[in-house]
């Protein structure tokens, strides 16, 4: 929960929690799709993206 917390009061996703939310009221995405997103989105900026190896030349 405490991590959930920490990625959803972050300032800079909150605009993007905002749309998801909007878009989901006015009927453009299923809530179930905007659940999905926001989740997604809060580990990726609480994970990070994953790096792939670089090969040494």
């Amino acid at each position: 929960m405490a991590t959930a917390g920490r990625a959803l009061t972050a300032r800079r996703g909150l605009p993007l929690y905002a749309g998801l939310g909007a878009l989901a009221v006015l009927g453009a995405v299923e809530w179930p799709l905007a659940v999905g997103i926001g989740i997604g989105y809060a580990v990726l900026r609480t994970k990070g993206l994953p790096t792939r190896p670089t090969a040494a030349r």
